[in-house]
């Protein structure tokens, strides 16, 4: 796990400065490597790399690493866990690294060879023979590839190496701010910014040095349209021996590696799975209940008497302050509070290893979620309006929140509009909110649905269920939770593992029909019955539970004052696109319960993060 950093130019990287900006911007990216930093240049490219040794610690699998015949070099970022099967069909390799297999791989076979990989992983070669930069991304957007081709081609694993590299101060990216307000982050694969984007995952560029053209070819693509006609009982057999596979390849390691163990299905599956003498499971713990899930995950850890070690999430003079610095270290506005339990959580496993392997993914493999459940039966309630009315009784006797998150979803799926169904469904500050009988929002609301529909339409989707899964995996997964799991891993130097996403495994999940892996009263079925071959029974039937943080009482009355203050700003970017007065009614709500009928607290306080975050990011954008 690195951190990359490139620039291709068609004049010369020799000039104007170029690289001592580029040494300038490789610092920046210093906390994900601090084991070794190395550089290459020629007469058009720049290559840089930060390294964080996993695999073959030894100087010489430093990079940017240069083939034998120094016809090739590579900076790669992430792991190729079946690197070792794959250097068997290569010859007169000098190391014993994955790094090496790579380029060799490239030179011998081409970029086919990159449907043989099988990790998380983002590189870039230079193929000095055909005078070509060819930059590569897994197929899952596990690890991050960010580039810019406004000017020069300019690449790294993280926003904040690319803009001191940028002739001109890069513009806000409009439809992704709108949408970044409904949805609480930014949809891959564009950014905040106009002028940089990230590679779509399983797409290669080819960059041509002397001309500056750009090919793209999508070398791997999940297929949501299959759907396998395989038997439950096989299906069973199969997934478990797919899963059995996954975590073995992610166990390849010169390093120890450890676990993340909440008291979620996924987490646990892959410590029974994987977890050895010498590993280590960490769990974070909350006062309050209510997010708590040790008791759990202490279960877990005395039935395979494994260790387990327990990181308090306390109150502190200094949440504040944590919070501030990772909303900036995020290099874009981001809103998802499970951030800071997650960075508690890598900087504690950082203590005792490089290496921590988290259940990420598998809710979007094995139809985890609500929405798998609920939103097929909402579509199909959509087009009965005799029955609708009935179903709006029954939302009175439902909890406030997830009454108003029904109808909402329900009264978009009567214009047949699935996209703003979808994007409906996962925002934390909808399009359709009302405040005082219009809209809080300054634009057209609307437009939040066209920016969510944009992104990844090239990817198939030809049944609704089939859309739900695309979008949770290409959307929400990709832009939330991948990105926070790697830019808070990384933050600390840690690289964070998810074999739930493992190529075969995901390629298997998605071909199992729809209704094998939930139904109306459960999710990841199959996940569950074999968890149950693992631990106590009454463990695999918990419900899921988020993996979040109670704002409201981690953070002082201060510091909401302190973040009403920053919103209101009149020189900042909020009050461009929100109402003032719905701002105040926000901070109202958390304060008093008498709103509750409007809006619940959760609710209140995540609309107040996500402009919050907003805010925080405009003011310290250019650092």
């Amino acid at each position: 796990m690195c951190g990359i950093l490139g620039y291709i130019s068609i004049r010369s990287v020799l000039n104007d400065g170029i690289i001592q900006r580029c040494q300038q911007s490789l610092t920046r990216l210093s906390h994900r490597g601090p084991d070794a930093s190395g550089e290459f240049y020629d007469q058009s490219v720049y290559f840089g790399h930060r390294r964080l040794s996993i695999i073959d610690l030894s100087v010489s699998s430093n990079q940017p690493f240069h083939s034998l015949k120094k016809n090739g070099v590579i900076t790669f970022n992430g792991e190729i866990y079946n690197y070792k099967e794959l250097s068997t069909k290569l010859n007169g390799l000098r190391t014993s690294s994955d790094t090496e297999v790579i380029l060799e791989g490239y030179l011998k076979f081409g970029i086919s060879f990159f449907h043989s990989l099988r990790g998380m992983y983002a590189f870039a070669i230079y193929d000095r023979v055909n005078n070509k930069v060819v930059l590569y991304r897994d197929p899952s957007g596990i690890k991050p590839l960010y580039y810019s081709d406004v000017s020069d081609f300019v690449f790294a694993s993280e926003i904040k190496s690319i803009i001191p590299l940028l002739k001109n101060r890069p513009t806000i990216n409009e439809p992704v701010l709108k949408s970044y307000l409904a949805l609480g982050y930014c949809l891959e694969p564009y950014s905040i910014y106009s002028e940089i984007q990230a590679v779509h995952p399983g797409d290669c560029l080819e960059i041509f040095v002397s001309t500056g053209k750009i090919v793209k070819h999508r070398i791997r693509k999940f297929d949501f349209t299959h759907s396998n006609d395989f038997k439950k009982a096989h299906n069973y057999e199969v997934l478990n021996e797919k899963l059995d596979v996954a975590i073995d390849r992610n166990l390849v390691s010169d390093v120890p590696v450890n676990f993340a163990l909440s008291g979620g299905i996924d987490s646990s599956l892959l410590f029974a799975k994987g977890h050895r003498s010498d590993n280590t499971a960490i769990s974070v713990k909350f006062n309050d209940s209510a997010y708590d899930e040790t008791s759990v995950a202490q279960i877990y850890a005395r039935h395979l008497q494994a260790n387990l070690k327990i990181v308090l999430a306390e109150k502190s003079i200094s949440n504040f302050e944590l919070l501030n610095s990772i909303l900036v270290h995020m290099d874009q506005p981001y809103a998802d509070s499970s951030a800071v339990p997650f960075f508690m959580l890598a900087k504690e496993a950082s203590k005792i290893s490089k290496v921590l392997i988290g259940g990420d993914g598998g809710d979007e493999i094995q139809n985890g979620y609500p929405a798998f459940r609920v939103l097929p039966w909402l579509q199909q309630l959509g087009k009965l309006g005799s029955i609708r009315s009935a179903l709006r009784m029954i939302l009175n006797y439902l909890p406030a929140e997830t009454s108003r998150k029904v109808s909402r979803s329900l009264a978009v799926s009567e214009g047949k509009n699935w996209d703003a169904m979808l994007c409906e469904w996962q925002s934390w500050f909808p399009a359709t909110t009302k405040f005082n009988g219009k809209s809080p929002f300054l634009f057209e609301p609307d437009d939040i649905y066209q920016a969510y529909s944009s992104s990844f339409k090239d990817i198939k989707a030809e049944s609704f269920q089939q859309k739900i899964t695309k979008d949770l995996y290409y959307k929400r997964m990709l832009s939330d939770y991948l990105r926070k799991s790697d830019m808070m891993s990384m933050m600390i130097s840690l690289e964070y593992r998810v074999p739930m996403l493992d190529e075969d495994l995901v390629e298997l999940s998605l071909g199992i029909p729809y209704n094998q892996k939930s139904n109306q009263r459960a999710g990841k079925v199959l996940f569950r019955q074999l968890h149950a071959t693992l631990y106590p029974a009454s463990t695999s039937r918990l419900p899921k539970s988020g993996f979040s943080i109670p704002l409201d009482t981690w953070l002082a009355a201060e510091d909401i004052l302190a973040m009403h203050n920053l919103i209101l700003r009149e020189d900042g970017i909020v009050c461009n696109y929100i109402d003032k007065n719905y701002i105040d009614f926000l901070f109202k709500a958390v304060g008093s319960s008498s709103y509750r009928k409007e809006i619940s607290r959760a609710s209140a306080y995540q609309r107040i993060l996500i402009l919050y975050s907003l805010q925080y990011w405009f003011f310290n954008r250019n650092n």
